[in-house]
């Protein structure tokens, strides 16, 4: 099975909580990362000591305008577009949009070439908002390919709702 290869914009708290948690997935892999900070050695500096996560158990490294790991061949090329449309996404299959910033930008239109786009926040220009434990099984693969992951407090209490719904009513 090919790997897909994932590409990051924002890199904040919620983008390298996402970098941590794939970045030794054997099916993905991480090609490209954008993100306002013009310091791509704070960048690496900032997933391997995180301070709400603590130390990355792989360390990371720039070369050029790259975060690397060189025990893994590990690299993404960084870029620092403010504006999610500007960055090259060349080459990759999902796009992950972490930055919290709610565009007027039309991904479908303005992002060629990536196949799947998810934001981690509301989007305008959405086909599927899936809140898990609520409606994740609603999820058509071939239909829906901006896919947004609702706010904090949906995704906290949609679940719960679900569940007195289907017992109670409500």
């Amino acid at each position: 099975m090919k790997k897909l290869n994932i590409g990051i914009n924002g890199f904040g708290r919620i983008g390298r909580s996402i970098f941590r948690n794939i970045e030794d997935d054997v099916n993905l892999n991480i090609v490209r990362i954008n993100d306002i900070n013009p310091d791509i050695n704070n960048m690496a500096y900032t997933i391997n000591y995180d301070s709400t996560y603590g130390r990355s158990k792989n360390v990371y490294s720039t070369f050029e305008s790259s975060l690397i790991h060189k025990e893994t061949s590990f690299c993404a090329l960084v870029s620092h577009e403010s504006q999610i449309h500007k960055a090259d996404w060349e080459g990759v299959d999902i796009l992950i949009d972490a930055s919290g910033i709610s565009s007027n930008v039309t991904y479908s239109k303005e992002i060629k070439n990536v196949k799947k786009i998810i934001t981690t926040h509301c989007h305008p220009d959405v086909d599927f908002t899936m809140v898990l434990g609520a409606n994740e099984m609603d999820y058509e693969h071939s239909v829906h390919n901006h896919i947004s992951s609702s706010i904090c407090d949906a995704t906290a209490i949609a679940p719960v709702i679900k569940l007195l719904n289907s017992s109670f009513g409500i």
